[in-house]
């Protein structure tokens, strides 16, 4: 009798784990879009600007903007100027004797957009509803992207997923 309790335990357990088999790995899957875990993207619209002598301003308030990413990372501000996005700083030529140049200053946790003429007289109030995009990244992220062109908003917003 205990030759056949032995004998049923061991038929069981060939049984149990004979039956057993490790599972196939599946084929791999279709590469993902690229992540922006280490690139933000917002856009703002002025509804009005401040002006200091010469310079009108404007403060965008942009949290994601650390120490740590003015000291090694990017922030990358555009100007929407209707179905086109042109990067600060950037300048204007109205006509011969003078020029317009707006030009973005980045402290912690803000963007700061003037806009000033180079007569250094008042320019002309920017007036509201213009939008601005503003960009920020870790080093790492413009690093491991060396192909993007990143004066152009589509090219950063295609490489990084980025919503409008």
């Amino acid at each position: 009798m205990k030759k056949t309790i032995i004998y049923g335990m061991f038929t069981l357990t060939v049984l149990m784990f004979g039956a057993c088999t490790k599972p196939k790995d599946g084929a791999p899957g279709a590469q993902g879009p690229q992540g922006n875990a280490n690139v933000q993207s917002n856009t703002f619209t002025v509804t009005s600007w401040g002006y200091t002598a010469p310079d009108y301003y404007v403060n965008l308030s942009e949290s994601s903007i650390t120490q740590d990413i003015i000291n090694t990372g990017a922030v990358l501000v555009y100007q929407t100027n209707g179905t086109t996005n042109v990067q600060l700083p950037y300048t204007v030529y109205p006509n011969s004797t003078y020029s317009e140049t707006w030009v973005s200053l980045i402290t912690v946790g803000n963007v700061k957009i003037l806009v000033e003429d180079s007569d250094q007289t008042q320019p002309n109030n920017p007036g509201a509803g213009i939008q601005f995009k503003v960009v920020v990244m870790a080093s790492r992220s413009m690093l491991q992207n060396p192909h993007v062109n990143f004066k152009d908003f589509e090219s950063v917003k295609k490489a990084f997923n980025l919503k409008d």
